[in-house]
């Protein structure tokens, strides 16, 4: 006789027993089934993130505040986009485009949608970088169809501004700031006609993209206080967004730097005067505590003595002071406290807090360890070294600029330099990274005009 496929609840627990397989199969199985379930949650919550289909805006990349968007809502309602210079004209270096209904999105980067309003124009390319004519890269958002696009995951921002800027050079300190933070600082000044440099700059909602080398930059950019971030470059977006067709579209939008910047291979220079303070005062508020910007305050503005101290920058891998102890010596011969620094063992807060609080003296050779200038305080002497076969006037033309801009504050920073000239000094190497051993009668001579002006 066949047993009976189907275990009745009524028989005795003995003949239950009988139909059940062993513990150990019954655990296998369990987990097996555990397993497969998780995985398709798993899979399912991937793809729901993907393709933004548990809800309108439950998998989008930014919080659920409609109060905040605006009309349209959808990407097939965008109006036509639009666009007029706020600087120059076409083809200048320093033009400067205001948008009208610009988009983004991971999936497709910083774009326009097409409309039989706008036939066969598009938007002109526009120099997106500030530095010299051979470096300058122009750039232009893609031009898409609406049935290129489609997503329930879309914001309409009539009150954020969008600027487009591409960085250059940005992994070195002095041109983050003189070739990229500057110059946008700059032209939001312009864009918001009555943004002074003061804390209501804070108050504008402003997002950034950057159509190049995005996320070296946007760390340090972090003093503008813009509300989000994000590469222009829908390759480099892509990859890290799960929310890849999530779209963003800005009734207002600036695209270029004016090719403004401190030094004299940009078209224009910086013409408001208090834009080095302000970057000044924006650093410190950044990276000092509320008791370190204190002090720093009070020793600006004279009410506390800052007692002479040199800070000696020697590289760790290169550009070395062959004699940096002897220069040390020097100092103290003078009365001047001293340390040598390796400022590559020092965190950016630290060395922020080191040269704005400690520094009367900054000595190194050429590099971006003497941009620190920047927000050092009123009366620091700042003495570059070159090696034998090179000179640069990079920081030297910023600190004219800067007086030029705001000589209130910035001709109380002193400038001296100190040059190889022969073999005597150039340990057998010359150019940019070569070692180099400091004429410390020069350095004395110095450190005596600086201790009697």
């Amino acid at each position: 006789m066949m047993r009976n496929s189907v275990l009745p609840l009524y028989r005795s627990r003995r003949q239950r027993e009988q139909y059940l397989p062993p513990l150990s199969a019954r655990i296998i199985r369990t987990f097996i089934v555990s397993f497969l379930f998780i995985t398709l949650l798993t899979f399912l919550a991937a793809f729901t993130s993907r393709h933004c289909l548990l809800s309108s805006t439950g998998c989008c990349p930014w919080p659920k505040s409609p109060a905040s968007w605006s009309a349209p809502t959808s990407i097939r309602a965008v109006p036509s986009a639009s666009w007029s210079f706020l600087h120059g004209k076409e083809g200048e270096r320093d033009a400067v485009l205001h948008v009208q209904n610009l988009c983004s999105s991971p999936e497709h980067g910083v774009f326009y949608v097409d409309s039989p309003e706008l036939a066969s124009k598009s938007i002109p390319a526009v120099n997106v970088v500030a530095s010299a004519p051979e470096l300058d890269k122009l750039w232009s958002p893609a031009k898409l169809s609406k049935q290129q696009l489609s997503s329930p995951c879309f914001r309409y921002l009539s009150n954020t501004t969008l600027f487009v800027m591409g960085t250059i050079w940005n992994h070195h300190m002095s041109h983050y700031y003189v070739n990229n933070g500057m110059p946008l600082l700059d032209v939001m000044r312009s864009y918001f006609k009555d943004w002074k440099f003061t804390g209501d700059w804070m108050q504008t909602k402003r997002h950034l993209a950057v159509t190049a080398g995005g996320h070296n930059f946007f760390e340090a950019i972090n003093i503008f206080k813009f509300e989000e971030m994000y590469d222009a470059q829908p390759e480099k977006r892509a990859e890290a967004d799960a929310s890849s067709t999530a779209i963003t579209c800005y009734a207002n939008a600036v695209i270029g730097l004016n090719s403004t910047c401190a030094h004299n291979f940009c078209k224009n220079q910086h013409a408001d005067k208090h834009i080095y303070k302000f970057l000044h005062k924006l650093v410190w508020q950044q990276y000092l505590t509320a008791a370190d910007a204190k002090k720093a305050i009070a020793i600006e503005q004279g009410q506390v003595t800052q007692r002479q101290h040199a800070v000696i920058v020697q590289r760790k891998h290169n550009r070395h002071m062959v004699n940096v102890d002897a220069m040390a010596a020097s100092f103290t011969k003078y009365g001047i406290s001293n340390e040598i620094v390796h400022l590559e063992n020092m965190s950016y807060g630290d060395q922020v807090r080191l040269f704005a609080l400690k520094a009367t003296v900054i000595v190194g050779v050429h590099g971006n360890a003497i941009a620190h200038f920047l927000w050092s305080q009123r009366n620091t002497l700042v003495i570059e070294v070159f090696q034998l076969n090179w000179h640069s006037d990079w920081q030297e033309l910023i600190l004219k600029q800067m007086a030029k801009a705001e000589p209130a504050h910035a001709t109380d920073i002193r400038y001296a330099k100190i040059e190889c000239n022969d073999q005597s000094c150039s340990e057998g190497m010359s150019g940019l990274n070569a070692n180099v051993k400091v004429n410390v009668t020069a350095l004395d001579s110095i450190i005596e005009s600086y201790l009697v002006s």
